[in-house]
């Protein structure tokens, strides 16, 4: 945590990041949309072509712990519609989060104790280090952070905090267009699976990464990388998001 401070100034609000998700080999390709959407909150939304509807989750930042907060994960259909299978909230002045709602067609709720500070999710595709990244000090010193996902390998729903990440800076170089830190990615938090990652040199935000260890089922491996940055209101990310879902 001594390594972040917090510069509202670098809170890009109205700045949506495109990114093409697939295998690191490029195959089941999707489209996922990081959008900050104030001063503390941020969306990600996922979509395939002729899908009825689409993934979002909308979460809010803490930062003083530079860490999420709260999020809601909900299916979104064309008519706006929304329905909410999965919350996690952090109890005030606590380590506790709670994590309800359906799991592959489970109910559950369960408590878990965040061990470390800032964590960040996997699963929702880097999105909070992403907003995070702006705020360190000094970008080529090595930095951790803790995550904390849904075990998929599991009978039931299960979320734990997994354990620690280290990112270490190896080169700049250019990547797709960006000129880029290039880290090494990697540590218990991702099963020891990890990877390189590569952020804007300047802008700081995710330019591309590639993880060994697949974030969710039906991938065999994790890989992001930035098509597109647009700049919309929260009329037009609402407008843009119902445009996509057939």
């Amino acid at each position: 945590m001594s390594q972040l401070r917090y510069q509202p100034e670098k809170v890009a609000v109205g700045t949506a990041y495109i990114y093409e998700k697939s295998n690191i080999d490029g195959s089941h390709k999707s489209d996922i949309v990081q959008y900050i959407a104030s001063q503390d909150s941020l969306e990600a939304f996922k979509w395939e072509k002729g899908e009825s509807e689409a993934t979002l989750v909308t979460a809010k930042m803490n930062w003083d712990s530079f860490s999420v907060q709260g999020f809601k994960s909900s299916k979104i259909r064309a008519n706006g519609k929304r329905i909410v299978y999965v919350t996690l909230d952090q109890t005030e002045d606590t380590n506790q989060v709670v994590v309800a709602g359906d799991f592959r067609s489970q109910k559950f709720e369960q408590t878990v104790i965040i061990e470390s500070y800032p964590w960040h999710s996997y699963d929702f595709d880097f999105a909070s280090l992403n907003v995070t990244l702006p705020h360190y000090t000094d970008p080529l010193v090595p930095f951790t952070f803790g995550i904390t996902d849904f075990d998929y390998k599991a009978l039931g729903p299960s979320i734990s905090f997994k354990g620690l990440v280290t990112v270490d800076f190896v080169s700049e170089e250019e990547r797709h267009d960006a000129r880029c830190h290039k880290y090494n990615i990697d540590g218990m938090g991702l099963e020891n699976r990890g990877g390189t990652i590569w952020i804007d040199k300047i802008a700081r935000h995710i330019v591309d990464y590639e993880i060994d260890l697949p974030d969710e089922p039906g991938y065999e491996s994790g890989k992001l990388r930035l098509k597109q940055i647009d700049h919309m209101s929260n009329e037009a990310w609402h407008e843009f998001m119902l445009s996509k879902i057939a």
